[in-house]
């Protein structure tokens, strides 16, 4: 039973160190995790101390230059991009219209071997 005992009582020894021990981790953590929110408060300039009994919103930062540059820059590049591609666009029916007046043209001129028009040319034919 001797023996017994001493285990016991080691064994209890232990884990009131432990216990001991992480209670002490633990305080240590709360104090610097409360540390690190005082310090992120203080960077952002809010004062928890203080009440603020009006409902006004936070001034909003004095850096929003760099929005308004993105922001003109990409109605410039829009600009530009819409730009070319309506001129494409105006190329590309042009040069679809010539192609079609062109096989309009090359229809009448050239019959086909039974001697009548192609259906195309037959609409456009005269009278």
């Amino acid at each position: 039973m001797n023996k017994l005992s001493r285990i016991a009582i080691a064994a209890a020894a232990v884990a009131a160190c432990s216990l001991a021990f992480a209670e002490t981790s633990g305080d240590a953590d709360q104090a610097r995790r409360q540390q690190n929110v005082d310090e992120v408060l203080a960077r952002h300039h809010v004062d928890l101390d203080a009440t603020r009994t009006d409902t006004q919103p936070m001034p909003q930062p004095r850096s929003t230059g760099r929005c308004v540059r993105t922001h003109r820059v990409a109605d410039k590049t829009r600009g530009k991009t819409h730009q070319v591609a309506d001129s494409t666009r105006n190329f590309t029916h042009r040069q679809l219209d010539k192609a079609r007046d062109f096989s309009a043209r090359q229809d009448e001129r050239f019959p086909t071997k039974e001697g009548r028009l192609p259906a195309k040319a037959q609409e456009h034919a005269p009278g």
